[in-house]
């Protein structure tokens, strides 16, 4: 079977194109048309090294996709490319499966690129992607005080969009704490948390007399502590910004 060169470059502009859509849908971030453009040169730059050295383009396949993505996402800060990267990758390897899949009922590869871009318009028009909510995002620390026993505790936390950790008897926000900063050690109820395929529980306490700065205003949060071997002082998630 022959391929043409511009076949290639056709298809792995347009797959690029839906995997960047679908980055730029689940993390709400935006990618300039220069960047994009930019981000497409890098990528028929990989193809070209993967026709000509096969074996040199397996090494650096990984080191392409992190440059082809953050050059897209540009100026964001490298944690947040790395896992947009993660993402990209993921869909290429779903792609290339479905693609597989479907070659197995001897569809020629026109028509089962074809249904698989298809496939993933449609995912993409019924808007079935997790998002965030940008429009609560000002800043990414905040200030937290609370009350224990007459002391009181100041820290500077970090809004974790991902943390959507709630007591499970009564829907409380959980606030986790660095470790080091632990002052409570009898637990009012844990929780079962599951990370990297592993399930494990974490104690928490009520703390009623909570508050978290946001701007000028000072707003009184009903939450759960936890504590945890955390690169911050604390995380939080984005339940205790909304009004």
């Amino acid at each position: 079977m022959i391929v043409y060169l511009e076949y290639l470059i056709l298809i792995n502009v347009v797959i690029h194109y839906l995997i960047i859509k679908f980055c730029q849908k689940i993390f709400s971030k935006k990618v300039s048309h220069k960047n994009l453009f930019l981000s497409i040169l890098l990528l028929n730059v990989n193809l070209f090294i993967y026709l000509q050295y096969p074996l040199i383009s397996n090494y650096l396949k990984y080191i392409f996709g992190l440059l082809i993505v953050g050059t897209a996402f540009y100026p964001e800060k490298p944690k947040t490319i790395i896992k947009i990267a993660l993402i990209y990758f993921i869909l290429n390897i779903v792609l290339g499966g479905f693609n597989f899949f479907l070659n197995i009922y001897n569809l020629n590869l026109n028509i089962s690129l074809l249904i698989s871009l298809i496939f993933m318009i449609i995912i993409f028009e019924l808007d079935i992607l997790p998002k965030i909510d940008t429009k609560l995002i000002k800043q990414y620390f905040y200030n937290i005080n609370f009350n224990i026993q007459g002391k009181e505790y100041q820290f500077q936390a970090f809004l974790d969009t991902g943390n959507f950790s709630k007591s499970e008897t009564d829907n409380v926000p959980i606030v986790i704490l660095n470790e080091k900063h632990r002052m409570l050690y009898q637990s009012d109820a844990s929780i079962k948390l599951k990370s990297l395929g592993q399930s494990y529980k974490m104690d928490i306490y009520r703390i009623s007399d909570f508050y978290i700065t946001i701007g000028e205003k000072q707003l009184k949060r009903e939450v759960y502590l936890a504590f945890g071997d955390l690169e911050f002082d604390g995380i939080f998630g984005l339940d205790l910004l909304k009004e």
